[in-house]
């Protein structure tokens, strides 16, 4: 921003004006800023002169990195893991299966809110609970009679 001129920034007038300008430093954290008058004399019944500076303000603004996008390919693919587990042979007690069902529907909400790594993991970590906690349904024992028939 080279030669910029508050007098090209707002237009003649006797009422008070603002400007405003966003400056960026130099990548050695040297920057000037100069402010000049052309030695005109300001008249302060009138308001005819340059400019008054009577209020100003420096910030500084430390460039922030923008975070990391999450990579949630681990917990998509534990979904579909999951997804792939069929009960219809009954080999899973049902009460287990539901839980998994369930597990699968918040993970997969959890995909669209997931703002943390720690969100990350914790969603993972929940459906992995729930695959780790699938239960086989007990196999049908041959019923042993409760009385034998002797001749």
């Amino acid at each position: 921003m080279e030669g910029l001129s508050v007098n090209e920034l707002l237009p003649d007038s006797t009422d008070t004006k603002t400007a405003e300008f966003t400056i960026t430093g130099s990548e050695n954290g040297q920057t000037y800023i100069g402010i000049f008058s052309d030695g005109t004399q300001l008249n302060m019944h009138t308001g005819d002169g340059i400019f008054i500076l009577d209020n100003l303000r420096i910030e500084t603004q430390i460039p922030t990195e923008p975070e990391p996008e999450l990579d949630l390919s681990e917990l998509e693919k534990l979904i579909e893991t999951a997804k792939a587990i069929s009960n219809e042979d009954g080999k899973y007690t049902s009460d287990s299966f539901a839980a998994l069902q369930e597990a699968i529907k918040v993970a997969e909400s959890a995909l669209e809110t997931i703002e943390t790594e720690e969100d990350l993991v914790a969603a993972i970590a929940a459906l992995q609970s729930a695959l780790d906690g699938l239960e086989e349904s007990p196999g049908e024992e041959p019923t042993k009679p409760s009385w034998i028939y002797q001749n």
